[in-house]
């Protein structure tokens, strides 16, 4: 028996078991999620972002609680960028590019979102 009527065998005999088919879900299951938690991950940056352009005044604990999940979960790069953006560094890049940065991370560097389509609302000033 030569190596590909072999495989073809091995190839039918899982087919037929339905392990081939359960091997496939799982690996779909573990995608499926694996890509769900990315994407829990993306949104602490947003809702840090939110809160800390709460006016008048942030939950200063929240704030913490999120910047350090984010410190722990993501690239060093967004999280050195994440930190010059809230500490208002000189350097830093606006919070929407912040955002962007984030998809690119949540999208594989794939995103064609720029900042300038980062919609944000700012509170009217009262006079």
């Amino acid at each position: 028996m030569d190596w590909l009527t072999f495989w073809s065998q091995v190839a039918a005999a899982i087919v037929g078991s339905g392990l081939a088919t359960g091997i496939i879900v799982a690996w779909f299951n573990a995608k499926i999620e694996a890509d769900r938690k990315r994407r829990e991950k993306v949104e602490l940056i947003a809702e840090f972002l939110s809160e800390w352009l709460k006016q008048p005044e942030p939950d200063y604990t929240r704030l913490n609680k999120l910047a350090f999940a984010i410190s722990l979960w993501f690239p060093s790069k967004l999280v050195i960028e994440f930190a010059k953006t809230t500490t208002w560094d000189s350097t830093a890049k606006h919070y929407t590019e912040l955002i962007v940065e984030a998809r690119n991370f949540l999208h594989n560097n794939k995103d064609k979102i720029i900042a300038d389509n980062v919609v944000h609302f700012k509170p009217k000033k009262t006079s």
